[in-house]
C-alpha cells in the first residue's frame, strides 16, 4: 500500500497533514459513504480512528454523508456504525491541530538535542496497549512483562 497521500487541513491559519489509509470504501443504498476498516487478532475497535476516517471523508467528499465501521477478520465481529455531527468533527479537527502543533514542537526540541528523546517524547505505558505492542520486549517503559 505504501504511505497514503496526506490530506492537508487548515484551521484558523494552522495547518497539518493527516495520513489515513482506508481499507475499504463503498457506497450505501442511500448514497452515504461507508468506510470499513479491517482488524485482525485482538485489535479493538477504536472510535478515535473511526472519527479520523469521518473527518477525512468530510474533506474529500464534502457533499456526502459518511459512516465508519470496523470488522474483525478473525472473530467475524462488526462494530456498531460510527457517525459524527459537523460540530463533533470540528472539535476533532481542532484537537488534531493541537496534537500536530505539540508534535512539531517536540520534533524541533529533539532535533536540537537528540539525547533528550525520552524526556521529549514521554512514554505513556498502559498494560492493555503494551501487551500487544511490537516493541514491548525492548521498551523499559512497558507495563507488560514478556515471558520467555
Amino acid at each position: 500500500e505504501g504511505i497514503p497521500t496526506p490530506l492537508e487541513i487548515s484551521v484558523n491559519g494552522k495547518a497539518f497533514k493527516l495520513f489515513a489509509a482506508i481499507d475499504c470504501l463503498f457506497l450505501e443504498h442511500d448514497g452515504a459513504l461507508h468506510i470499513l476498516d479491517f482488524k485482525t487478532g485482538r485489535s479493538g475497535f477504536d472510535l478515535r480512528q473511526g472519527y479520523v476516517y469521518l473527518l477525512m471523508a468530510r474533506h474529500l467528499y464534502p457533499t456526502r454523508k459518511a459512516i465508519a465501521s470496523f470488522y474483525n477478520l478473525e472473530s467475524c465481529q462488526w462494530s456498531a456504525p460510527i457517525t459524527a455531527s459537523p460540530i463533533q468533527l470540528d472539535s476533532i479537527q481542532a484537537k488534531l491541530v493541537q496534537v500536530a502543533q505539540r508534535h512539531d514542537s517536540q520534533i524541533q526540541k529533539y532535533r536540537s538535542n537528540p539525547s533528550e528523546f525520552e524526556n521529549i517524547f514521554t512514554p505513556n505505558p498502559d498494560a492493555k496497549r503494551c501487551k500487544y505492542c511490537q516493541f514491548n520486549s525492548a521498551c523499559h517503559f512497558s507495563a507488560w512483562e514478556v515471558s520467555a
